[in-house]
């Protein structure tokens, strides 16, 4: 196989730290010798430990004819012992089952109510089976059912931290970024979740669905997290536990779980979509029948960028899907995922002013007063605003092209809310944008697309990549998230740089460099169409010299002399 790109990333950078994989389980191997009754009679079936404890507490249980009076005592096996004055048979081979709980029914063998309950959906000729876990009456979805206490005891104990998978389609409005900060947990009411994996699906409307991963599974877990987000649940769904899934099944079917085979493991070159989810090529760079579905939440959690090598295992496509699917990533240009994720948070890379002028050409006089008037360097922040028809996406596009050409540099363009008709004027100049949203796009749809953009180009940089972004344009999105995507260019010391370039009808405030245009020149055709007295960069400097930035003071004097 070919080898990935080389990136430049200097040791004193830390990278920006994945948001937590969630552990697997890790089972613990079954005990030889002497054994508390509570855990033998839990292991025959019986009922739970604590159920267990509460009957001998009730005098329901003995041994050789004696009523036991503590869950301590310890035995061999079972020989002697009699529940309710029957013998307790031994310990039958442990048996798992997979069964869709449908909707309505409740996870007890009774209900005061008189609802629906799961062993009423079962088919009788099932052995005593025990649920593991619950669901709640409303909730659908995969519960498992065995017959060994002791196996639902270690599947349910927080420490062996089992994932749980749910799908909830909710209504309401929430973003990426605030289902990330939930991989550091939350605290409701008193009470505190621990780390949950979310991941938003897809938005219709104001309705979403979200994928969630979870270890600790307490009581109505999902809902009150959603809810405390603003969320309203209108369905929820359990996808897998463990390594058990629900594909397959239909609601109200049971089926005995065979035993999961050892995993498949694939390595290949990551190759990331515009969507924020990827590819694992295993012949790179051609497509094959042989790659593999990388998902978004993998991207973010991993922090992968365009080239990683990656390994890991794989699972092959459910019903509906064309492509194997990554399980996990185990390793990440041949260094443990866990190794390479440990780092400093983005937001918390040291920064500097910029001090490397980006090297632009051309002949257009717009851009060439851009240039020398308001030098633009890696990292900067910078704004080209102006009214309608000053000519923003056209002096945008001339800087794409030039910088296209640039040596070193990642570029990536995301038009989100242009017209429909400059779409293709991009493609023309040489420049393929990464998305492409007319304004007649929800509001919704181009706050996703760009903060996928600006969280890959946060990842390049963290690797110590230089990576421009440009955006056309901010108008129309909620301030917060124009702010946050323009407050991303940085130029990290040491280490790479992210700049921003992006369109707006005002100034957002925070930039380095503001580019404004003056509708009257660029309607009368007097070039350049600088509003001067707007326009401007913070310590120009530091980008071209004292005597740059002399030579920058005179010439704006001059030209704002002769308006």
């Amino acid at each position: 196989m070919s080898q990935p790109p080389q990136r430049t990333k200097p040791k004193a950078v830390p990278r920006h730290r994945p948001r937590k994989e969630i552990p697997r389980a890790r089972p613990e191997p079954r005990e030889e010798g002497p054994q508390r009754i509570a855990k033998l009679l839990a292991r025959a079936g019986i009922a739970s430990r604590r159920d267990v404890e509460r009957m001998i507490a009730e005098g329901r249980i003995a041994l050789g004819g004696e009523t036991l009076t503590t869950p301590a005592t310890l035995l061999e096996s079972l020989a002697g012992v009699t529940v309710d004055g029957r013998p307790v048979r031994p310990a039958a081979a442990t048996r798992l089952f997979r069964f869709y709980k449908p909707q309505g029914t409740i996870t007890a063998a009774r209900d005061p109510k008189g609802r629906t309950t799961i062993y009423d959906r079962l088919p009788k000729d099932l052995p005593r089976l025990m649920p593991v876990g619950r669901l709640d009456f409303m909730t659908e979805g995969l519960l498992l059912l065995t017959n060994d206490g002791e196996l639902k005891r270690q599947l349910e104990l927080p420490r062996t931290a089992v994932v749980r998978r749910y799908r909830a389609r909710a209504f309401g409005t929430v973003s990426q970024a605030q289902l990330d900060r939930l991989a550091e947990g939350v605290t409701i009411e008193g009470i505190h979740y621990g780390s949950i994996v979310a991941n938003l699906e897809r938005r219709t409307g104001r309705n979403c669905w979200i994928e969630m991963s979870l270890t600790e599974g307490k009581n109505r877990e999902v809902r009150r997290v959603l809810a405390f987000l603003g969320l309203q649940v209108s369905r929820l769904l359990r996808t897998a536990y463990g390594p058990f899934e629900l594909a397959g099944l239909d609601p109200g079917e049971v089926e005995e779980a065979r035993e999961t085979p050892a995993e498949a493991t694939v390595e290949g070159v990551v190759d990331l979509l515009g969507n924020g989810s990827g590819f694992l090529r295993v012949s790179p760079p051609e497509p094959s029948d042989g790659d593999v579905y990388i998902s978004a939440a993998q991207v973010r959690r991993c922090e992968l960028v365009d080239g990683d090598r990656v390994s890991g295992p794989v699972r092959q496509p459910r019903r509906s899907e064309r492509y194997p699917s990554l399980v996990r990533v185990d390793t990440i240009n041949g260094r443990p995922a866990d190794e390479v994720a440990e780092g400093t948070p983005f937001e918390e890379l040291p920064a500097k002013l910029p001090s490397e002028r980006l090297a632009l050409g051309g002949d257009d006089p717009t851009l060439s007063a851009i240039v020398h008037l308001t030098p633009i360097g890696r990292g900067s922040r910078v704004t080209i605003a102006g009214p309608s028809f000053a000519g923003k996406t056209e002096a945008l596009r001339r800087l794409a092209a030039a910088l296209n050409d640039a040596e070193g540099l990642e570029v990536s363009v995301v038009l989100a809310g242009v017209r429909p008709e400059e779409l293709g004027g991009w493609t023309a100049d040489g420049v393929e944008p990464a998305v492409a949203l007319s304004f007649s796009t929800s509001a919704d749809a181009r706050t996703q697309a760009i903060e996928r953009a600006v969280d890959a180009a946060r990842r390049q940089a963290a690797r110590g990549g230089h990576v421009v972004l440009l955006i056309d344009t901010l108008d129309g999105l909620p301030p917060l998230v124009a702010r946050k995507a323009l407050g991303a260019a940085r130029a990290i010391v040491d280490g790479g740089t992210l700049t921003v370039i992006a369109t707006a009808t005002q100034p957002l405030g925070g930039e380095t460099t503001v580019v404004v245009l003056d509708r009257a020149l660029t309607s009368s055709g007097r070039f350049p169409a600088l509003d001067l007295a707007a326009s401007g960069t913070l310590r120009p400097e530091l980008l071209v010299g004292e005597e740059g930035a002399r030579a920058i003071a005179e010439a704006r004097a001059g030209l704002l002399g002769g308006h």
